[in-house]
């Protein structure tokens, strides 16, 4: 139960999970927290406007997408392991996922803004069903996932954002107690969870999660050839289709060229979003680093992530804390009144501290503190704490 060595980390994906925390953290305190739906962009002064532009065109999905692939990239490199020992998969996947939903459940009621830590861990049993398959026919099961959940997906979850609902949800988050927002969160959860729709509607996070598997089943993991054979190929096109789809919805939805009226327009908004942009766009940012990380200047740069990507874990549960602790009123209770220029600032503020805490940790400590948990959980005993003196950070 010992961590693996840092020869067998692959950096390249601490420091894409790394970037995708940071990614993340700048849409949440922007755009996806909950005081995001307290302000129209239209009445957004200049520099609030101007940030909210830059996350949707540049952040807004990209990061959570880098996420769900690399849960793919994970489950293929704990399969690997796991059957290089020969040892049992399934049941050691169903644990993992149990422990994760436990932490995901826990935070939520805590009022963190975790949601998606459940949905990986309801969605991650997909891949047991996968994970033998040849490569292609995943990326083809991929993509319509992906597809279906934006035929199927509907706006059923409409009655928690307006009306009645969304007043009473705006005020729980707003004036609520700790215990009054856990239990909100917990109808939430149920009626999210026991509802098919729900399924449904989130099918695309299973599908990047193929596709991170699709990637490993290339022998992309460890194999820099291919990496960068992948990369280079595929680099201009997500790039391009990516940075098209998201730049028409940012003109169509931000400055308001589309005709409300219409809804020709507004299918053609929503596919530009999703699937075209917002994914596809996210996917380049992996080819991009992939092929930056052997150019020193970048190499330099982008390493500095890999401590957070290392401590993913704990380092998206701390982000989702800032965020409850700075809005809710069991913290500073500053709901509605953060806006745009001022939230992406203070992400990009803590970044450093996040970068110097990761490796500090990280060099006295095997495992991060929520890491460490998580892998107790699923081992059912407790793993040691303290780093041997022949690993490194």
């Amino acid at each position: 139960m010992q961590p693996t060595p840092v020869t067998e980390h692959v950096a390249l994906l601490d420091i894409l999970r790394g970037v995708a925390i940071f990614g993340m953290f700048t849409v949440n305190m922007s755009a996806d927290i909950w005081w995001g739906k307290s302000y129209v962009y239209a009445d957004l002064a200049l520099a609030d406007f101007t940030t909210m532009v830059l996350v949707d065109l540049f952040s807004h999905g990209k990061f959570v997408t880098i996420f769900s692939f690399l849960f793919g990239v994970g489950f293929f490199v704990q399969a690997q392991r796991k059957l290089s020992r020969g040892e049992p998969l399934t049941w050691f996947w169903c644990r993992r996922l149990l422990a994760l939903s436990f932490i995901g459940v826990s935070a939520c009621l805590l009022s963190l803004p975790a949601w998606i830590l459940i949905d990986y861990a309801l969605f991650g049993v997909a891949l047991l069903l996968f994970y033998r398959w040849e490569a292609t026919p995943i990326l083809v099961a991929g993509l319509v996932l992906i597809l279906a959940a934006k035929l199927f997906g509907t706006n059923w979850f409409a009655n928690l954002t307006s009306g009645t609902e969304s007043l009473q949800s705006l005020n729980v988050r707003e004036h609520g107690t700790l215990a009054e927002i856990a239990r909100h969160t917990a109808g939430q959860l149920t009626e999210a969870f026991f509802d098919w729709r729900y399924i449904l509607k989130n099918l695309d996070i299973p599908g990047l999660m193929l596709i991170g598997l699709y990637v490993g089943r290339r022998g992309a993991i460890w194999d820099r050839v291919v990496q960068t054979r992948m990369a280079r190929r595929m680099l201009p096109w997500l790039l391009s289709v990516g940075f098209a789809g998201c730049a028409f919805w940012v003109a169509m939805e931000d400055f308001g060229v589309m005709d409300p009226a219409s809804r020709l327009q507004r299918v053609l908004t929503s596919f530009a979003a999703w699937p075209l942009g917002m994914p596809v766009l996210g996917l380049g940012y992996v080819a991009a680093m992939t092929l930056l990380i052997d150019r020193p200047a970048w190499s330099r740069l982008l390493t500095r992530f890999a401590p957070i990507g290392r401590m993913a874990l704990t380092n998206y549960l701390f982000t989702g804390f800032v965020a409850a602790f700075l809005s809710l009123s069991w913290g500073l209770g500053l709901y509605g009144e953060i806006l745009p220029a001022v939230g992406v600032a203070l992400t990009i503020a803590l970044l450093p501290l996040q970068m110097w805490a990761s490796r500090w940790w990280l060099a006295h400590f095997a495992f991060g503190p929520v890491e460490w948990l998580w892998r107790a959980a699923t081992y059912g005993q407790l793993p040691t704490m303290r780093r041997r003196s022949e690993t490194s950070p």
